[in-house]
């Protein structure tokens, strides 16, 4: 699984980002640069928490914390947050994520999807069994610096048929964050105490990184 491209049109510090990490080259190292404040670590934290924590209900507070303060322009409906192209067994996956306003998001359901928007947030649960939501995850809930609600959808194209769960699922499998603990700490929103939740999946003990990097430690 490899990460080709990532869109950023407008978050915080990042402005009309486009970056391509092209697979040819050796080794898969890919240095980022800028001056302070210009947004490197932002773009890493949108990376790796946009990709680990969107598919596992439990870690969207991740998502929340660093949505927190999200900015929509004036008369701005819909935001695009970030555009991922992912090459996954040369089969090609395009993430979009989307911010839509919580009071215009009851008309565009409608619109799309013929439901209400209540209907859309009550169908989370089974929401791969249906079909009018093949192609469209919910993420969740958040709010702007004006305290407004606002809707994270990620929609996703595919060149294969496979489950949004299951993709979200393989996707979080493979993404890895190295960093001081406080800047972990920071990309998070957390305290230091709390850092293993990210990792931790009571479910699924067996894709726990945090128990598998306890494990190692206790080898050595």
């Amino acid at each position: 699984m490899f990460l080709h491209r990532i869109q950023v049109p407008d978050f915080r510090a990042l402005k009309d980002i486009d970056i391509t990490f092209e697979p040819e080259f050796s080794p898969s190292i890919f240095p980022l640069s800028s001056l302070n404040g210009g947004g490197k670590s932002t773009l890493l934290q949108l990376i790796f928490i946009l990709l680990s924590c969107s598919g596992d209900p439990e870690k969207h507070i991740f998502i929340q914390n660093m949505l927190e303060g999200f900015k929509f322009n004036a008369d701005e409906k819909i935001k695009t947050l970030a555009i991922l192209k992912i090459i996954h067994d040369k089969h090609i996956i395009f993430l979009t994520f989307e911010c839509y306003q919580y009071k215009f998001i009851d008309a565009h359901i409608k619109d799309n999807f013929r439901i209400s928007l209540a209907e859309f947030i009550n169908s989370r649960s089974n929401i791969n069994d249906r079909e009018i939501f093949k192609d469209t995850q919910l993420i969740c809930s958040c709010q702007d610096r004006k305290g407004n609600q606002f809707i994270l959808l990620c929609i996703i194209e595919q060149n294969f048929s496979q489950r949004i769960d299951i993709i979200f699922n393989k996707i979080s499998e493979k993404v890895f964050l190295a960093a001081p603990l406080t800047q972990f700490c920071h990309f998070l929103r957390i305290s230091g105490n709390f850092h293993n939740q990210v990792f931790f999946n009571q479910k699924k003990t067996e894709y726990s990184y945090y128990s598998k990097i306890t494990s190692n430690k206790k080898s050595y």
